[in-house]
C-alpha cells in the first residue's frame, strides 16, 4: 500500500492519504481535471480550493505579481562582449526587514542591491536558496540515474555549510 503525506514544509493540512488516493485516480490528466473533481463539496479535494471567485481572482493576481517580480533580471554587459557579464534577479522576496514578529510577517520584495548591502537580508536569501537546493537534492534522490548530480549538489552544500 502506498502511504501519502504532505511534503515537509507544505502549508497543507488534512488527510494526505485520502488526497493522495483521489489524485492517483486522476493521474495522467491535467490540472483542470483536478479542479473539476474538487468542485463537488463531497470531494476530499474540495477544501483545498478557494471557491469564492472574487477571492480566487485576487489570489491569482497576487500570484501573477509574485511571478512578475521573480521574472525581472539585471543584465550587466561589457561594451566589448556579446555575452552578458553577469545576470541576477533584480528583486528578492524576503521577510520584512523590520519584522518584529519573529519572521512570520508577510514577504516583501527588495532590490538585489539592498540584499547585497544588508547582512540580515543576505543571510535570509542564502538560507532560502540552501533550502531550495536541499529540496532539489531530496527530489533527485528518487531517481537512480541522478547519482552524479547528487554528488555535485552534495559538494556545493558542503562548501556552503
Amino acid at each position: 500500500m502506498i502511504v501519502y503525506e504532505f511534503a515537509p514544509g507544505s502549508r497543507l493540512q488534512g488527510d494526505a492519504q485520502r488526497v493522495g488516493h483521489a489524485l492517483a485516480r486522476l493521474a495522467n490528466r491535467d490540472a483542470a481535471a483536478v479542479v473539476e473533481a474538487a468542485r463537488s463539496r463531497r470531494s476530499v479535494l474540495h477544501g483545498y480550493f478557494e471557491w469564492d471567485d472574487r477571492a480566487a481572482a485576487h489570489e491569482y493576481r497576487l500570484e501573477q505579481a509574485r511571478l512578475l517580480v521573480r521574472s525581472v533580471i539585471i543584465v550587466e554587459r561589457r561594451p566589448d562582449a556579446e555575452m552578458p557579464m553577469r545576470v541576477a534577479r533584480a528583486f528578492e522576496w524576503v521577510r520584512r526587514p523590520d519584522d518584529h514578529d519573529g519572521g512570520a510577517g508577510p514577504r516583501v520584495f527588495v532590490t538585489q542591491a539592498r540584499v547585497q548591502r544588508d547582512p540580515a537580508l543576505y543571510a535570509q536569501v542564502l538560507a532560502e536558496l540552501r533550502r531550495d537546493l536541499e529540496a532539489y537534492r531530496r527530489r533527485l534522490s528518487e531517481f537512480e540515474g541522478a547519482k552524479s548530480l547528487l554528488a555535485a549538489i552534495d559538494a556545493v552544500l558542503q562548501v556552503a555549510a
